[in-house]
């Protein structure tokens, strides 16, 4: 048997714990699976998002504002959520994508200038993909990769089918 290692307890065994069991076990997991119900996590955290997506964004840029020490000064009646993200035109989904990342689709808190924080006017829901490309390029780096995609005829190898076309 191979030596397990407590290193609260500051124990040494040879034969599996109990602890040691129950926290890594099969029956730990079954158990905790079976305490969400029918749902998984995924789907029980999916089903929240929908629920109150800008309870869940607000909740979330607050804790991102307190971790970056970021002023926060929002609250329900500062944020809109559109139908479709205003920079690419594509169709909120919430949930998991390709891999469990984040869903590309799903709405996200972008900070106009982000020096300011999370304060009113400062402040728009756009999609998860739109906030990742323009998170940190400059106008010059948009415009040379723009001139790019259009010399190469890049615009039909896209992959996603419901970002906006390179006019």
């Amino acid at each position: 048997m191979v030596v397990m290692v407590c290193q609260k307890k500051k124990e040494y065994w040879r034969t599996p714990h109990p602890e040691w069991k129950k926290r890594t076990g099969r029956e730990w997991m079954q158990k905790k699976r079976a305490s969400l119900g029918a749902e998984g996590r995924r789907e029980k955290a999916t089903r929240e998002k929908k629920a109150d997506p800008i309870g869940y964004l607000l909740e979330h840029a607050k804790n991102r504002a307190k971790q970056k020490g970021l002023a926060f000064d929002l609250g329900r009646a500062d944020l809109e959520m559109p139908e479709r993200c205003p920079v690419l035109g594509i169709e909120f989904r919430w949930g998991a994508g390709a891999m469990g990342w984040r869903n590309m689709a799903s709405p996200s808190l972008d900070r106009i200038k982000p020096q300011l924080g999370y304060v009113r006017g400062n402040v728009l829901v756009i999609s998860n993909r739109a906030n990742h490309l323009k998170s940190n390029g400059t106008i010059s780096e948009f415009e040379a990769v723009l001139a790019y995609m259009r010399s190469v005829g890049a615009n039909q190898c896209l992959a996603d089918q419901e970002t906006v076309a390179v006019p």
